[in-house]
């Protein structure tokens, strides 16, 4: 017996899609990539050439785009590494309630899940938020970034007058 009318599939999700690859000797200052878990900006890049230990080696060091925290890592030139898709979007606030957003989105719905900055790297744009809302002369605006499943809100700025 193959298969049963009673047998219920649920679908997963493996999480490949929330990255791609990415050739070591591709990056630059500036580029998105996993180190150790997580989802990094390159700070520094440097290529050390072949040497009596074998391939060349690219050395990376980069920040964690949600916390902050600062990652170094070695590959071998040449290797593949996982590159995290980033999406960033900008909404309009319309309400603060407790920690958490109401947000406006380009398409005119209300989105309402996203929290407030907690971290003290971003302390000042939770403050800014604020302020700007609270004053209630333009609109607040605030930049979400999109990955690994997260969203996080990391720039906030006064839009037009309401």
């Amino acid at each position: 017996m193959l298969g049963s009318e009673n047998e219920k599939f649920e679908t997963t999700d493996a999480g490949a899609s929330m990255c791609e690859k990415t050739d070591t000797n591709r990056l630059f200052v500036g580029s998105l990539i996993m180190i150790k878990g997580c989802p990094c900006k390159l700070t520094e890049v440097f290529r050390a050439n072949t040497g009596k230990h074998g391939s060349s080696k690219v050395i990376i060091k980069g920040r964690d785009i949600l916390t902050a925290k600062e990652y170094e890592c070695t590959y071998r030139a040449g290797d593949m590494v996982y590159a995290p898709i980033v999406v960033s979007q900008e909404f309009k606030v319309l309400n603060i309630d407790g920690d958490v957003l109401e947000l406006l989105t380009p398409e005119g719905e209300v989105k309402s899940y996203v929290n407030l900055p907690e971290d003290e790297h971003l302390r000042d744009v939770t403050n800014k938020i604020r302020e700007i809302f609270e004053t209630g002369k333009k609109e607040c605006l605030v930049t979400v970034l999109k990955t690994l499943g997260k969203e996080q809100v990391i720039e906030v700025r006064e839009g037009n007058d309401q």
